[in-house]
């Protein structure tokens, strides 16, 4: 770009010298440049207009009545917005001397009178932008120093460079402890080799990635942190450095477990309750269509749980409730469900069945682990029941809520047949007799 073609973002400049022609052709050239102008004659004015007007950079003349330009500098320096603002002096004055306290004063560039007009043009332009550049600088490492969350710098290998404050905070090792070392793109040495080349993989297609990690602190103490990775590419489209912003989520994680937890799991068993039920029953019921699989729900309700309530207490029938689920956990696979959906009612689903025989060999075991004494914690025992009411999906129902429906009814014609027992929905049962 041709020097005269140098375009100024409009800017507003303090100019101070004494000699009233001078200044006038001053103001004329950088208002040409698009440039706001501040004059002042002496340098007391100059302090004066400094704070009235905050300008972006200052002009000054080296020899003025009063306050010299030097002198000047130095008291724009301790005004509030003057310890970073651009100066440059413009005098005719060039000996060593006087150019070496001008620039221990604090200005900025020097340049001597007569002035050449395209190099002032370019001094403003690079000084401003300097300016800018320094000021964007300044807030990026406010940012990097103050920010919550632990920034890592790496070279284009994955060599540690820089970290901020926040990363020994979460960490627990200090810049020296990490430099030069590999950060395993999370802190962790335990990497694993496929999981690394994944991510690897990513940041070289999309130059990013984000996710989440389990890191080791210093003190060998596991917490998960959220991170992202971003290649920092050259002009070239070259990566030259990676940045790694995370941030320690495992109080926040520990939190959403729990708030889950209370709304999906019972609180005195420990068991799944409705809520829950209800989530994983389609899922159930939809992996047997898929998979052409059977499955059984079933509904059990103790038997004279109410008297034994009554005349144990709530806290004895609460023990007996988590003795009842304890037992029906002991008799299912793992990959089936029992729930607590209220009271004494309990479900159960049951996966990848063969036939509905298998239903009835695990109904049967249930009905015999139940009806075995139970002693409670004062020394007391006492012998409870079950009816079981079974529904096979997706057979007897391929909807969640009229399947729930028909193991009810099951339950209750288990109950009508003597209690202690179970029985298989069919259609010919009635829902309003059983329930009268």
């Amino acid at each position: 770009m041709d020097s005269s073609q140098l375009l100024l973002e409009p800017t507003q400049v303090l100019v101070a010298d004494d000699d009233p022609t001078f200044l006038l052709i001053l103001e004329q050239f950088l208002i040409k440049q698009d440039i706001k102008v501040q004059k002042a004659c002496s340098g007391t004015q100059a302090l004066a207009l400094f704070q009235e007007q905050q300008p972006d950079m200052v002009i000054l003349d080296g020899s003025m009545p009063g306050l010299d330009g030097i002198e000047t500098c130095r008291q724009i320096r301790q005004l509030d917005g003057g310890g970073d603002v651009p100066i440059l002096m413009l005098t005719a004055m060039d000996h060593h001397g006087y150019i070496d306290q001008a620039f221990a004063a604090g200005i900025n560039d020097y340049m001597v009178k007569p002035v050449n007009w395209a190099v002032l043009r370019n001094r403003i332009y690079h000084i401003t932008e300097n300016h800018k550049l320094v000021q964007k600088l300044n807030m990026t490492m406010a940012v990097f120093d103050n920010t919550s969350e632990g920034i890592i710098i790496t070279d284009a290998t994955n060599h540690i460079e820089a970290v901020n404050p926040a990363f020994t905070r979460i960490t627990g090792y200090n810049l020296a402890e990490v430099k030069g070392t590999n950060p395993g793109l999370s802190g962790s040495r335990k990497v694993n080799s496929l999981r690394y080349q994944l991510i690897s993989d990513k940041l070289g297609e999309h130059g990013s990635w984000s996710g989440e990690r389990w890191n080791l602190h210093k003190n060998g103490q596991r917490y998960l942190v959220k991170l992202s990775i971003n290649a920092i590419k050259n002009k070239f489209a070259k990566t030259v450095q990676h940045v790694i912003v995370f941030q320690d989520i495992t109080d926040k994680k520990a939190y959403e477990q729990t708030i889950w937890k209370q709304a999906n799991y019972d609180t005195l068993t420990g068991l799944p309750n409705r809520a829950l039920f209800k989530t994983r029953l389609p899922q159930a019921i939809e992996r047997a269509v898929t998979y052409d699989k059977l499955g059984a729900v079933f509904f059990l309700d103790l038997d004279g749980f109410k008297a034994i309530n009554d005349n144990l207490g709530h806290s004895g029938g609460d023990e007996l409730l988590k003795i009842v689920a304890q037992r029906l956990l002991g008799v299912l696979r793992l990959a089936d469900t029992v729930a607590r959906l209220g009271g004494d009612e309990f479900a159960i689903i049951i996966n990848d069945l063969k036939d509905s025989k298998q239903a009835e060999h695990v109904a049967s075991k249930i009905v015999n682990q139940l009806a075995m004494p139970v002693q409670l914690s004062d020394g007391v025992e006492i012998k409870t029941s079950v009816s079981i009411g079974i529904a096979i999906f997706p057979s007897d129902a391929d909807n969640a809520d009229l399947l729930l429906k028909n193991a009810d009814l099951a339950m209750y014609s288990a109950k009508a047949a003597g209690r202690n027992g179970y029985r298989f929905y069919t259609d010919s049962l009635d829902d309003t007799s059983l329930q009268e």
